[in-house]
């Protein structure tokens, strides 16, 4: 498992086709833990009991990405990255 920080610093090597994984019904926050998953064509989701899909990798560099654009922010902080996507996925997109 990794935090929801520390996903946004390693995003740019992560594989883009393994799938966010969190803990249902936790608030999200940058101390989150996550699971990346590469999801099978068999993926049996009673195996992640207590766990939801939350994005892929490639759609959340996106978001960061989009973000960064629309908010004119040059070279935003590991922070700014965090509120950004945290803003993102609180907007119900």
């Amino acid at each position: 498992m990794i935090t929801l920080k520390e996903l946004i610093l390693n995003i740019g090597v992560l594989d883009e086709d393994l799938t966010i994984y969190v803990k249902q019904d936790e608030a999200l926050s940058a101390q989150s833990e996550l699971q990346l998953i590469k999801v099978p064509e068999d993926f049996d989701p009673a195996a992640f009991n207590g766990m939801a899909p939350l994005l892929d990798v490639w759609r959340a560099s996106e978001v960061i990405e989009g973000k960064t654009r629309v908010k004119g922010v040059g070279s935003p902080s590991l922070e700014e990255k965090v509120n950004m996507f945290l803003e993102y996925i609180e907007s119900g997109a």
